[in-house]
């Protein structure tokens, strides 16, 4: 386990972003309070320290994904809309152009931020689960039903936020102490059972994408581990290992949370049906594509401007008949074809842009954690438009920038020092 020498000697940088990773647990304005503070300590570092100007390639995509938005406010019939989602999405320059351009951060510091993430994770999900034991057994009668709604999905963590979020960072949690691991940071029974505890936490949330995410990008990390290392027996365990998660699915959730992933096989429905009780969770997806397609006929290229594709759907949901979408105010629920009712095809294209470079960044690198974290956010925007929240573009944010940062300072750390 890690100790309190871990701590020792923190930077005012390392400080900032363990105290940015324990605030994401709280309401989002407390949240913004801790990004700001990491900007102004990384503006007094760089102004003491130096900062660094070399740029790579999928940080310039980053700034054109930006810019294009910003260019959508010229043509938007709904600028303050517009001007709302660009202030979440300059998060997305400013994180990760801020931390690279540090001469001064140093490995250390990025282990201090993924513990901080760990140990904050850790504590919330102690928090909502002693929440929901609390509200189980304040009710009379069977306490098992209740214990089926106040321990799993919404019921668990919407005392915190949604459970979508949660278990992005809950995700981050499990697979950057893994990393720490692998560097030698963590070590004792406490990481084995904070391990074994945020996965059953992660089946309690049972957030579907993040989880089908989370098994997809394991596999492939595993996968990857084993043909890189040659070892088979890591190739066939990782094969099982995923069978396991998911029969675990079965044994582990109640019914009516297990049928959240067996319906994912059902596509028949009807999109003007007046309940949205009437819509599993896939066809309540497809009905907000088709609504999409529709609203973005005529305005493919360039979309209906910035802030304003909202409106646009709620128009093509009438179009086709889609009360239920009108009536709970859905948004595109696909980052991709979110950005494109906005801001045209042209805005998927750079935001791809940013995963394929980024993602050739890290596999330049030898960096596992990297190619692992974009291909699970790369699956978990394909059911949300988290890059129009506030949480969703922090996560991106600051985690792009720290696994993409830990794989160049252990690349960098492990280069033979020079004679000269």
């Amino acid at each position: 386990m890690p100790t309190f020498s871990t701590f020792k000697h923190l930077t005012p940088l390392g400080l900032a972003l363990l105290l940015l990773s324990a605030l994401q647990f709280l309401p989002e304005f407390v949240s913004s309070y801790g990004v700001l503070f990491l900007l102004i300590t990384a503006g007094y570092t760089g102004y003491r320290e130096g900062i660094a100007r070399n740029m790579a390639p999928w940080q310039y995509a980053l700034l054109c994904y930006f810019v294009w938005q910003l260019l959508g406010l010229t043509y938007s019939s709904n600028p303050k809309a517009g001007l709302e989602i660009m202030g979440m999405q300059l998060l997305l320059v400013l994180l990760p152009w801020t931390l690279f351009s540090l001469k001064s951060i140093d490995l250390k510091t990025v282990k201090i931020a993924f513990l901080g993430l760990w140990i904050s994770t850790l504590l919330a999900s102690f928090y909502v689960t002693g929440n929901g034991l609390i509200r189980t057994f304040s009710q009379a009668g069977d306490y098992g039903f209740y214990a089926s709604h106040y321990l799993y999905y919404t019921e668990l963590a919407e005392p915190l936020m949604h459970p979508a979020y949660f278990s992005l960072l809950v995700v981050m949690a499990l697979v950057g102490a893994f990393w720490l691991r692998q560097q030698g940071t963590f070590e004792g029974r406490g990481y084995w059972f904070g391990q074994v505890w945020l996965l059953i936490f992660l089946l309690m949330i049972s957030a579907r994408m993040t989880l089908l995410a989370f098994a997809f990008s394991s596999l492939l990390l595993l996968l990857y581990f084993g043909y890189k290392s040659g070892r088979s027996r890591l190739l066939y365990g990782s094969l099982l290992g995923a069978l396991a998660f998911a029969l675990s699915v079965f044994f582990i959730l109640p019914e009516r949370l297990q049928a959240r992933f067996t319906e994912l096989t059902e596509f028949e429905y009807d999109i003007t049906a007046p309940l949205l009780t009437d819509f599993n969770g896939l066809t309540i997806r497809l009905a907000e594509w088709r609504g999409v397609l529709v609203a973005m006929e005529g305005h493919f290229w360039l979309g209906h401007g910035t802030g304003a594709g909202y409106e646009a759907l709620q128009a093509a949901y009438a179009k086709t008949g889609f009360q239920v979408g009108i009536d709970y105010n859905y948004n595109a629920h696909n980052q991709w074809l979110e950005g494109a009712l906005s801001n045209g095809f042209v805005s998927i294209l750079l935001l791809l842009a940013v995963f394929v470079l980024a993602f050739r960044h890290a596999r330049t690198q030898g960096n596992w954690l990297g190619m692992w974290f974009l291909i699970f956010f790369f699956f978990c925007i394909q059911s949300e438009s988290m890059l129009i929240r506030h949480r969703g573009a922090l996560f991106f944010a600051l985690y792009l920038s720290l696994v993409l940062l830990a794989g160049s300072l252990t690349k960098s750390a492990s280069r033979p020092i020079s004679k000269d």
